[in-house]
């Protein structure tokens, strides 16, 4: 991987490179890259992270050679971070190399890459090794080959208690369930190899500053110390309060970055209020729109103030846009399975007024970040579009954020009221693009 350094001062991005191995049965291969390239868009702004799929389909060129021995030498095993291998039905063909450790053929290219990482993880702690198992039954009895089964099974009689590389397996029986295994486990993996990186600790103001309440500056190459400032806040806190677009951060179930925190701290009786912007009001219109370049943003904008552009739908711009897409509706599934597991402790809202801010309170402290509708790709890509400040209680712009919180709540709408008739607003949003409905100036 690049260094902290690199990473934290801002000359380029740390790369996590995973290498996948396994034969041309295993369908859910492709897969693997839909879960990176969702992660990336996490991982990138929040850690300056992103992971790389390494495969010999587009890594490895096609030169002369035992085959397997040209992909291990063009992508070399010290260079992995982590190493995922997945099995079904085949085992794969021998590679004519030579398991030096017990004197055998590779029985298949899978096997070879799985002893090289193993053997590497061993002697230096790198890469991560993740091995996952395919239940399925074949779609066609004819698909099974026996000699190529037994090899299968025979393989992964090695990570039982008492094997030769005693280890768990992941297994699964469906793409969606691979899908979810491989999202998490790839989520606490990656935030472990990023707390392994040297801490940074953001910017300390002047003496009258602090006197005031505020206590940190955070810039976008000190994105990581944010969120372990933010980690240690939670931890302290037993009331916290947000105001937020979507809360992805906090509250989705995969791709979080604080839930961990969270829990811990509702396990032991705090409370957690938030209240999230409606994705069918205008304001979620101008975050979804915030996606596009500058001019397609103010183009469909001025059409949808016209209401005489058919092609300007305001609900499938947002339903098409990663915030809402990915973000808000991750939220909403991980709020549900909080609110089963602490009744009474989580409590959501939604409004329709404007949230200048990103704002987290808690006993102690808080943090504010003001942010604009445009620009979101760069605000994507610097972690953060202007700044961050963590502030203490004493600090008056704590209280204001406070006073803002409380008005935003009285004025916003249960979450469950709002799923419970969700179509409403998309049609009430649809209505002002129609020109039906009188539009409120922005």
């Amino acid at each position: 991987m690049t260094t902290a350094s690199d990473v934290m001062h801002g000359r380029h991005k740390q790369i996590v490179r995973l290498f996948l191995a396994s034969p041309n049965d295993v369908r859910e291969r492709g897969i693997v890259g839909v879960v990176v390239e969702s992660l990336n868009r996490t991982f990138d702004p929040e850690l300056g992270i992103r992971i790389e799929v390494i495969k010999w389909e587009t890594h490895v060129a096609p030169l002369m050679g035992r085959p397997e021995k040209v992909i291990l030498e063009s992508a070399r095993v010290n260079e992995w971070d982590i190493f995922v291998g997945i099995l079904w039905l085949r085992f794969g063909t021998p590679t004519g190399g030579v398991d030096t450790s017990v004197g055998q053929y590779y029985l298949s290219g899978t096997e070879e890459e799985f002893v090289a990482a193993h053997e590497s993880w061993a002697q230096t702690g790198r890469p991560e090794v993740m091995f996952y198992r395919c239940t399925r039954p074949p779609d066609d009895i004819r698909m099974l080959d026996a000699d190529q089964y037994t090899q299968v099974t025979r393989f992964f009689r090695q990570f039982e208690q008492g094997g030769e590389r005693p280890g768990l397996v992941g297994t699964y029986s469906s793409a969606e369930e691979f899908e979810r295994r491989l999202r998490e486990d790839l989520t606490q993996i990656v935030r472990r190899l990023a707390a392994k990186m040297p801490s940074f600790t953001g910017f300390d103001l002047s003496s009258s500053h602090r006197e005031q309440g505020f206590e940190k500056l955070f810039l976008p190459k000190d994105n990581e110390d944010r969120c372990t400032a933010k980690r240690e806040a939670i931890l302290q806190a037993s009331e916290m309060k947000l105001v937020a677009y979507s809360g992805h951060a906090f509250l989705a179930s995969i791709g979080h970055r604080y839930r961990s925190e969270l829990i811990t701290q509702l396990d032991r009786g705090a409370t957690f209020a938030a209240v999230l912007t409606n994705p069918w009001s205008e304001r979620g219109f101008l975050i979804s729109l915030a996606e596009r370049d500058p001019h397609t943003h103010t183009e469909a904008y001025k059409a949808y103030r016209r209401g005489d552009d058919a092609s300007t739908d305001p609900v499938r711009v947002v339903e098409e846009a990663v915030w809402y897409s990915i973000k808000f509706r991750d939220s909403v599934i991980g709020v549900t399975r909080l609110v089963e597991s602490y009744p009474g402790q989580i409590r959501i809202r939604l409004t329709d007024h404007e949230i200048p801010a990103t704002t987290f309170l808690t006993d102690s402290q808080g943090f504010f970040e003001p942010y604009l509708h445009v620009d979101s790709e760069v605000r994507l890509k610097r972690s953060m579009l202007t700044f961050e400040m963590q502030i203490s209680v004493n600090s008056h712009l704590y209280k204001h954020a406070e006073n803002f919180f409380g008005f935003l709540w009285e004025i916003s709408e249960p979450l469950a009221e709002f799923l419970s008739h969700e179509e409403r607003h998309k049609e009430r949003l649809a209505e002002t693009c129609r020109g039906t409905k009188d539009r409120r100036s922005l």
